[in-house]
């Protein structure tokens, strides 16, 4: 990661659960709506599990969870504090 990207992190986890999810927006490879639609009940921590199942969808003023764009795969991602493992997240549907 960049200085900046290091500085952002930092200042972030100033709030475990904020810091926690500028971490995952920045390294699990997400699309925005799919970050919106996360719920604490889709991550593991325990495990370094994510599951991205759905995205948020908006025209105007109305939002509405959507399937996502993306079919179901799994790829390695850093975890927090844990530079030489990795994570897995889970795309599942």
């Amino acid at each position: 990661m960049d200085r900046t990207a290091l500085t952002t992190i930092n200042e972030a986890f100033k709030d475990p659960a904020w810091g926690t999810f500028v971490w995952l927006a920045m390294t699990a490879g997400a699309r925005r709506g799919e970050l919106c639609a996360l719920r604490w009940d889709l991550l593991d921590l325990e495990n370094a599990v994510v599951s991205i199942r759905t995205s948020i969808a908006q025209l105007d003023a109305v939002t509405w969870e959507k399937d996502t764009k993306k079919p179901p795969a799994t790829a390695d991602r850093p975890r927090p504090g844990h530079h030489d493992g990795a994570a897995r997240v889970s795309r599942t549907l």
